[in-house]
């Protein structure tokens, strides 16, 4: 029933906008009405994905408050971390559980665009003391795509799983996540 009301309501958006544009007889003036009519429906799609990418692009990423030096157990006789699974979590069993992830999400919302900001943090366990953060940003999409009965989804800052796909990707989240830890975690004695 949904479905059927927004395609009634944009044949009804068409025909009024196709009666306003014959009317015109400036080329200018239906330039402009058809730009106005495109905006209207679209405008805070356009301004999300910009706030987004100012988001994303000044306020999103990796922080490292602390490093933790770790036993020699937990490194391979190259120094790579033996507690890191091949998809790139932490084996928990083997650290016994002494760091977690835990995740706050925030709204922000700018002229009626809605974004979210995704927060993890790394902590040590016992102390709750915050090792390291990452921080993301979702956008929700535009009113057009809330109301749409399509499967639609909103953006967030540039992901692995948006550029690779398969091995290739795994391969990726692997590098990233070794990368990421080791900047956390290092042997003891080492510089």
């Amino acid at each position: 029933m949904i479905s059927l009301m927004i395609l009634l309501a944009a044949v009804v958006y068409l025909v009024i906008g196709s009666f306003i544009i014959k009317r015109i007889q400036n080329k200018w003036g239906k330039g402009i009405v058809i730009a106005i009519l495109i905006l209207i429906p679209t405008w805070d799609s356009i301004v999300g994905h910009i706030y987004l990418n100012h988001l994303c692009s000044t306020e999103a990423g990796v922080r490292i408050y602390q490093t933790v030096e770790l036993p020699a157990e937990y490194w391979d006789s190259q120094g790579k971390m033996r507690f890191l699974k091949s998809n790139g979590d932490i084996d928990q069993v083997m650290l016994g559980k002494k760091f977690e992830w835990h995740s706050v999400n925030e709204p922000y919302s700018v002229l009626l665009v809605k974004v979210d900001k995704v927060h993890w943090q790394f902590r040590d366990a016992g102390t709750q003391r915050v090792l390291a953060e990452r921080t993301s940003f979702w956008w929700l999409g535009g009113w057009l795509g809330e109301f749409s009965p399509a499967p639609t989804r909103g953006a967030s800052c540039p992901l692995l799983s948006e550029q690779y796909s398969g091995n290739e990707y795994k391969r990726r989240v692997y590098a990233q996540e070794q990368n990421f830890y080791s900047k956390i975690f290092r042997p003891i004695n080492s510089q």
